[in-house]
């Protein structure tokens, strides 16, 4: 026979008659059947004959609790199963019955992946231009990582005298990057005087993500 208690089926057979005397064996099947769900605890109670039987052996072996079999079989993971052998004789002859039980506890387990994101700021201007000219900046964000860089900005703090838009720093909300994105943005500035300059760029994410860029660019006056 067989009873299927939702998360746990549990199974026992063995034979229809056996002689005085003789020695059987009856086999008890128990089964975690949720493709999902787990069991744990499990606990799995044989009540034998309390007369006219007797047992000689048990496979894994059980322990007795008041007269009764007792199997702590632990955890049995979604669709496993583990089997348990008794082995005993008649000594009277008439019906023999006898009865199992299981308990069990559920467990429920769901798969989460890590995955991490990445900022990497890169930053481009022409090495020497004249002060008259437009300078041309660009400001290039990547995403190398496996998860998505939320909230990206990045801020430019352009170098004294020099403006872009009649500001001297650019901020750029480049919104969320995506694993292996990469998103570019040009700038057009101007300087208003000659000389040699430095500056750094920075990009900030969510979860502490930062990254900086530096360019250098000379700027001098023009040959008429």
């Amino acid at each position: 026979g067989d009873v299927n208690t939702s998360l746990v089926t549990l199974e026992k057979w063995g034979p229809d008659s056996v002689n005085l005397g003789g020695s059987y064996e009856y086999t008890i099947r128990v089964s975690s059947i949720d493709s999902d769900i787990g069991v744990t605890d499990v606990k799995v109670t044989d009540h034998p004959p309390s007369s006219g039987y007797e047992v000689l052996s048990t496979e894994p072996a059980a322990t007795n609790e008041g007269g009764s079999m007792v199997w702590n079989l632990g955890r049995i993971e979604p669709g496993g199963s583990r089997m348990i052998t008794i082995r005993g004789k008649a000594t009277a002859s008439g019906q023999l019955r006898n009865c199992a039980m299981v308990e069990y506890t559920p467990v429920l387990c769901i798969p989460t992946t890590v995955v991490e994101a990445g900022l990497v700021l890169q930053k481009t201007a022409p090495a020497r231009v004249s002060v008259c000219d437009d300078i041309p900046i660009r400001l290039t964000v990547t995403n190398p990582g496996t998860g998505t860089a939320r909230n990206v900005r990045i801020v430019d703090e352009l170098p004294a005298g020099w403006t872009a838009d009649g500001r001297n720093t650019v901020t750029i909300d480049v919104g969320d990057l995506g694993p292996g994105q990469t998103q570019s943005f040009d700038v057009m500035a101007r300087a208003s005087k000659t000389g040699e300059f430095e500056n750094t760029a920075s990009a900030n994410a969510g979860d502490g993500l930062a990254s900086e860029a530096k360019a250098k660019t000379s700027v001098h006056k023009p040959v008429l």
